[in-house]
């Protein structure tokens, strides 16, 4: 939710046709007046008047302005050309020998072998254990052209939300996690907030009566401000409009604090061994300030 809400922005023109009403009532001039105490008509022309009033009401609408989040479509360093082979072309950093693509503008993270996962326990029947990685998975880039036509951007299953191009964070085998994080910098007591958008999908099927609720977690982080999401919300949210996916809309806010930076953290962690495919797509940043 919006720091300042439409309904506190009603609330407040609301308010200021009340002062509207309140002042033309209390501007009446001295002539009307005595007429209405003598009982004669006490209709008032300003023809002759030697002062106007014109009375507006009190709008208060908060300022905001955009925050410089880098990348937020993972569109940079990225471009297609048809008359390749292959048009889909990434010339950030890409690491060896996984080959995975790190996206610019943002820190990567994927916990080798052995090491805990970002959350670090996860549910087993009933039980909490713990949650370790087999390893990074595979992260990379993905162009309209790589997919099919109902996959591309504004089609109904569409996988790419702004742009022409989406990131995917996928494994087929062991438990892995991605984290992206970026430093974003607002000003000092102003209210961010940032909007990112989460994929999580499974054909996996269970063992037990079913999956895990936490079989992956979808997590955003801004700050002190944490919104994380086990793989049983996840399938239950179809927030992009005509889209039938299980897109989650990811909605954040914290006060900046006096040194005006934030970091931003976006966590994609698949607790078990099988299929996971996370795809993550137009995050933006804004800064809000009453007027």
């Amino acid at each position: 939710m919006k720091p300042y809400s439409i309904g506190l922005r009603l609330t407040v023109i609301m308010f200021g046709l009340m002062v509207l009403g309140l002042s033309v009532g209390a501007s009446q001039p001295a002539s009307m007046i005595k007429a209405k105490e003598a009982g004669r008509p006490s209709t008032y022309s300003a023809v002759g008047s030697t002062e106007s009033f014109v009375y507006m009401p009190l709008v208060m609408v908060p300022l905001s302005q955009t925050v410089n989040l880098a990348n937020g479509s993972f569109e940079a360093d990225t471009y297609i050309n048809l008359s390749d082979p292959a048009p889909c072309h990434y010339t950030g950093f890409t690491d060896e020998p996984k080959g995975n693509q790190h996206p610019s503008g943002w820190t990567f993270y994927s916990p080798a072998a052995g090491q805990p996962l970002p959350f670090p326990t996860k549910m087993q029947m009933g039980n909490v254990v713990a949650a370790i990685s087999g390893g990074p998975g595979e992260y990379v880039h993905k162009c309209w052209w790589q997919l099919p036509t109902e996959e591309r951007l504004g089609q109904p299953r569409g996988l790419i939300l702004n742009g022409d191009w989406t990131y995917k964070a996928f494994n087929l085998g062991s438990p892995q996690a991605l984290v992206l994080s970026q430093m974003l910098t607002g000003t000092p007591g102003a209210v961010m907030e940032v909007i990112g958008y989460i994929l999580g999908e499974t054909p996996d099927q269970p063992t037990g009566p079913k999956l895990e609720d936490d079989h992956f977690i979808g997590s955003v982080q801004l700050g002190p401000t944490t919104d994380t999401r086990f793989y049983a919300t996840m399938i239950q949210h179809n927030d992009v409009a005509g889209n039938e996916r299980n897109w989650n809309k990811y909605d954040v806010s914290a006060i900046v604090p006096p040194s005006g930076q934030l970091q931003l953290t976006v966590i994609m962690q698949q607790n078990w061994s099988g299929e996971v495919d996370f795809f993550i797509d137009n995050f933006s940043a804004l800064e809000w300030f009453p007027n």
